[in-house]
């Protein structure tokens, strides 16, 4: 009752983490695309930069000159995109769905970067200076932007911005330090999930292995508890008893299962004093078959010999019975 009530938890909670933060395999084919900040270059008309980046924030015209500030999110391209996505798909079918407990989260953490810039035009309305307002935007800006003298040594001042472009430069720079937590947070439960799964697998196998070893023993134990059976109904010249240890499809290589059994049973009914001992016995299987090896020594009125007998026991239904029997006399 405990374990289908675990079940049921486990259940209801993938399908609330699930709703909290959406397929992951969704969430990655629908990030925020890739902007081209190639564009923020000198002689750009200010018509394209907002074809790409949106309406400004805050415009102002200072000194004759029209400042816009842009502040948007920078996005992944198209190939980084359904990358993530397949390897989420993958992981979902790899793990039976459980990658969906920490992937939402992970991909919740790749929304981009917020990036902010202030664009100052000519008369024209062609970009004449661009100033990045926080430090992924300068990242982002062209190598010729960045080498400009004027811009990296001699511009040291920024425009004022009004307060609801301040209140989100600085809201988006809070998010981006509080999805970087969360990201390391994630990465280092999945690298935790990851060496639990594989303690587990390890330890599956290790059980596993050892299961077999104690069935493999418990099987060669019972063959020779059978084995002595076998020559004490010998011994005995209990015929019935000593032929029920054999297969129905036991094969003698000098005769037919019939006359095999014809001969075993004059052999048995004409003897007299018979002692059978045997040592040296040695073991192996392989799958449902045990073969046993050991030294027989056969003593009867008149007769004696000495030789290494092979055994060949096959399992059939709950009873092990031998299928095949060779004799070697020792010289």
């Amino acid at each position: 009752m405990k374990g289908i009530l675990r079940t049921i938890f486990v259940a209801v909670c993938l399908v609330l983490f699930a709703s909290a933060y959406g397929c992951a395999v969704h969430s990655a084919a629908n990030q925020p695309s890739e902007k081209d900040t190639s564009l923020l270059s000198i002689g750009t008309p200010r018509a394209m930069i907002i074809a790409e980046f949106g309406a400004p924030i805050n415009t102002e015209i200072r000194d004759g000159k029209k400042t816009d500030i842009f502040s948007f999110i920078q996005g992944y391209s198209t190939l980084n995109k359904s990358g993530r996505a397949f390897f989420h798909g993958a992981a979902d079918v790899f793990t039976a769905g459980l990658w969906e407990l920490v992937a939402g989260s992970v991909e919740g953490a790749y929304n981009g970067e917020k990036l902010s810039f202030q664009v100052t035009y000519d008369e024209k309305d062609l970009v004449k200076e661009i100033l990045p307002l926080n430090k992924e935007a300068r990242k982002e800006l062209p190598t010729s932007v960045q080498l400009n003298k004027k811009f990296n040594k001699e511009r040291t001042t920024v425009l004022p911005l009004n307060k609801e472009a301040k209140k989100e430069i600085s809201k988006s720079s809070k998010e981006i330090s509080n999805l970087k937590t969360t990201s390391a947070s994630l990465e280092k439960s999945l690298e935790r999930v990851k060496s639990e799964k594989t303690a587990a697998i390890l330890a599956t196998k290790q059980a596993a292995t050892k299961a077999q070893a104690i069935k493999t023993k418990d099987q060669r134990a019972i063959i020779t508890s059978h084995l002595y059976k076998w020559v004490k109904a010998w011994e005995n010249q209990n015929t019935n008893l000593y032929l029920s240890f054999y297969s129905k499809n036991f094969k003698d290589p000098k005769r037919s299962r019939s006359k095999w059994e014809a001969k075993r049973r004059r052999s048995l009914k004409n003897a007299s004093n018979v002692s059978i001992e045997i040592s040296d016995i040695r073991s192996s299987k392989l799958d449902n078959v045990i073969t046993m090896l050991f030294t027989q020594r056969y003593k009867a009125k008149n007769i004696s010999d000495l030789g290494e007998k092979e055994l060949i026991w096959e399992k059939e239904g709950k009873n092990w019975k031998i299928i095949k029997e060779t004799w070697q006399p020792s010289f």
